[in-house]
């Protein structure tokens, strides 16, 4: 997929919400929210949705945010070398460390991708 910078990518913050937690609670919770932090910048277009299942690929990453594409490089290479393939420009992060109180080189983060065999 080729070298990226940070000025190339396009966030989505996501967290799971258990599914025992009642819609209506969701639906109140959120528009409670919206009014609240009226003043913050793009609280409008919090939403709730589901991830369609997929295939992925994943690997820990160890250390600091910015050398991330070095573990991208290797996920690439395992992904070509089992025959599959990128279906999209996106990548799932889930943070494992609070990145305000573990060392750069500790951080770990989990890097996912969705794959499809290769036609």
């Amino acid at each position: 997929m080729g070298t990226w910078t940070k000025a190339d990518l396009v966030y989505r913050l996501e967290i799971v919400i258990p599914e025992f937690v009642p819609d209506a609670f969701i639906q109140e919770t959120l528009a409670a929210t919206q009014t609240a932090k009226a003043d913050v910048e793009r609280i409008d277009q919090v939403s709730i949705g589901t991830i369609a299942p997929a295939k992925i690929c994943h690997i820990l990453h160890v250390g600091p945010y910015d050398d991330e594409q070095n573990s991208f490089d290797t996920m690439h290479a395992f992904i070509n070398a089992h025959g599959a393939v990128r279906t999209s420009k996106t990548h799932r992060e889930i943070y494992l460390s609070d990145a305000q109180r573990t060392a750069p080189e500790k951080l770990k983060t989990i890097l996912e991708v969705t794959i499809a065999e290769e036609a």
